[in-house]
């Protein structure tokens, strides 16, 4: 099996600016959705389902966007320990039969 520790630590590298994508990029939505919610008036079903959805998707969001950062952290740990097990490898193959 061959393993492109590259891309793995690109990877690990592209998570935070995803990361920061996805929380800059809901940013103003709670508040313009509960801006919506609002003009409509109470006893509209639509109103209460902005009302939730704004509280519930920038929470979601947040989650979603610390998860990656840790999947990140795990992509750059498996970057690392491919090398190391690589390396590991060709210093066993070495001491058994020498250039």
């Amino acid at each position: 099996m061959r393993v492109d520790r590259e891309a793995l630590r690109k990877a690990a590298k592209a998570a935070p600016d995803v990361q920061d994508a996805i929380t800059t990029g809901v940013r103003g939505v709670d508040r313009e959705t509960t801006d919506a919610a609002a003009a409509m008036g109470d006893g509209w079903q639509t109103a209460t389902a902005l009302r939730r959805l704004a509280t519930a998707w920038p929470e979601r969001l947040d989650r979603f966007a610390g998860q990656l950062a840790g999947y990140g952290e795990k992509l750059a740990d498996s970057a690392e320990h491919y090398q190391w097990s690589e390396d590991e490898s060709t210093r066993q193959v070495t001491a058994v039969r020498p250039h």
